[in-house]
């Protein structure tokens, strides 16, 4: 169990606003002790295990990165730009640059988190859904099947369809696939928009 502030050596009693008591400066002031650091340490310790970081060994910041923050998912979203690479199965899907409103992704542990809002969509032909390149950062990653989440919408502007995700750099170009649930097709005509929420395992 977690030590509590009050039971440090010469800790502080609990109050109202510190029930399990706190910290005393000196003179007199709480030992710095392995008791008092431990939990800190530990917790430090199971967020990188948790989170599949190996620690590096080097001190943590802005040359060597910041990994426990990046455990405990506290790092900010990378921007991944406007320039998106859509190849669909078959016809063509047309996608400007203003048309992105955001693509960003981040990395916590082994977790990818990759989001993707597009507007105004033109897709013309038949198709049953289209792959997106993966940024850059992430062209050399590994996802890992079995792990992978996606729960998000294809939308018209009228009608919400599920779409599933083909898992993995697909046939090794880097790209995912994301493909209309029952194998129906895509809406043909424009003014079409996709949120995109990808969460999944890499190695």
């Amino acid at each position: 169990m977690a030590h509590k502030p009050e039971n440090l050596t010469r800790g502080v009693a609990g109050s109202v606003n510190y029930p399990n008591g706190d910290v005393a400066d000196n003179p007199n002031g709480t030992l710095v002790n392995r008791q008092m650091l431990t939990d800190v340490l530990q917790t430090m310790q199971r967020a990188m295990i948790l989170g599949g970081i190996t620690p590096n060994g080097l001190d943590d910041n802005v040359a060597n990165t910041y990994q426990v923050s990046e455990a405990l998912g506290l790092e900010a979203w990378t921007d991944a730009g406007t320039t998106l690479t859509v190849t669909p199965f078959s016809g063509t899907v047309t996608i400007d640059p203003g048309d992105v409103i955001y693509n960003r992704y981040k990395i916590v542990g082994h977790t990818l988190y990759w989001q993707l809002q597009i507007r105004t969509v033109t897709i013309s032909g038949t198709s049953g859904g289209f792959f997106i390149g993966l940024p850059s950062a992430l062209t050399g990653k590994q996802f890992v099947n079995s792990n992978y989440r996606f729960v998000k919408l294809y939308e018209d502007g009228t009608t919400f369809k599920d779409l599933a995700v083909i898992l993995g750099n697909n046939s090794g170009t880097g790209r995912i696939g994301c493909a209309v649930l029952g194998g129906a097709n895509l809406t043909n005509g424009s003014n079409q928009a996709f949120d995109i929420d990808i969460v999944a395992e890499i190695v």
